[in-house]
C-alpha cells in the first residue's frame, strides 16, 4: 500500500483523490487545495486517517446545504468516516480558517472606523446600546493583544460586541441569534462566534452566561 506523502496540499489531495464522491462539476480543487493548506500549515502532524477526514471536509465543507445533505452518507462511506468526524472537522477548519483569515485578505482598519459601524448598526435601538457597544469596544482594543490590531475585519468585532451587549445588558431587544447577526454584517458565523469568545475573555470578568 502506498505511504502518505505529507509534503504539499497537492501530494495528501492525490493521495486521496479516487474517494471523492462528487460528480466533477461539484469538485472544485483549488478550494481544496486551499483548505488543506491552511490544515498543513496550523497543525503539526496528522495521521493517515485525520488527513482523510481532513480531505473529505475539504470538499463537503463548500457544499450547499442541500448537496450536503444529498452527498452526507456517500462523503461517510467513501472516506470510512463516523458522522461525527465529519461535522467535527467542518466546524474545527472552519473556525481555524476564520481565526486566521487576517492573514490572508483583511484590510488595516482604525479604531474611529470601528466606532462609526458600530454607532451605524446600533441605531436600530435605544442610545443606551450604542454606548455600551462603544464602551466595550473601547475597552477590548485596550486589553486584547496589540499585534493583530492592524489586520482583522472589524464588522466581525462590531458583531460580536453588539451580540455580547444585547444578551448580557439588553437582553430583552435580542431578536436575532448569530446567524442573523452574521448575515447583517456579511461575515460568517463562525467569525462572530469566534470574537465573542475573544470578547467574553479580555472584557468579562463575571460569568456569562
Amino acid at each position: 500500500m502506498d505511504e502518505l506523502d505529507r509534503t504539499s496540499a497537492h501530494t495528501i489531495l492525490a493521495f486521496y483523490k479516487g474517494r471523492n464522491p462528487l460528480p466533477l462539476e461539484k469538485q472544485s480543487e483549488p478550494r481544496c487545495l486551499k483548505t488543506i493548506n491552511h490544515v498543513l500549515m496550523y497543525t503539526d502532524w496528522l495521521s493517515e486517517d485525520e488527513w482523510r477526514a481532513a480531505v473529505a471536509t475539504s470538499s463537503y465543507m463548500y457544499l450547499s446545504p442541500a448537496d450536503k445533505q444529498a452527498f452526507f452518507d456517500k462523503f461517510i462511506e467513501s472516506y470510512n468516516l463516523k458522522k461525527s468526524e465529519l461535522y467535527a472537522w467542518e466546524r474545527a477548519i472552519g473556525d481555524s480558517m476564520d481565526e486566521h483569515v487576517f492573514v490572508e485578505r483583511l484590510r488595516p482598519f482604525k479604531i474611529e472606523d470601528v466606532l462609526a459601524c458600530s454607532n451605524e448598526m446600533a441605531a436600530r435601538y435605544k442610545p443606551a446600546v450604542a454606548r455600551d457597544m462603544e464602551q466595550m469596544l473601547r475597552q477590548f482594543f485596550d486589553t486584547y493583544p496589540k499585534s493583530i490590531k492592524s489586520n482583522v475585519n472589524y464588522k466581525s468585532i462590531v458583531g460580536a460586541v453588539e451580540y455580547a451587549v444585547i444578551v448580557k445588558e439588553h437582553p430583552e431587544l435580542k431578536d436575532f441569534d448569530q446567524q442573523v447577526l452574521a448575515d447583517r454584517y456579511e461575515v460568517s458565523k463562525n467569525s462572530i462566534g469566534i470574537w465573542h469568545r475573544n470578547i467574553k475573555k479580555y472584557c468579562i470578568r463575571e460569568a456569562w452566561h
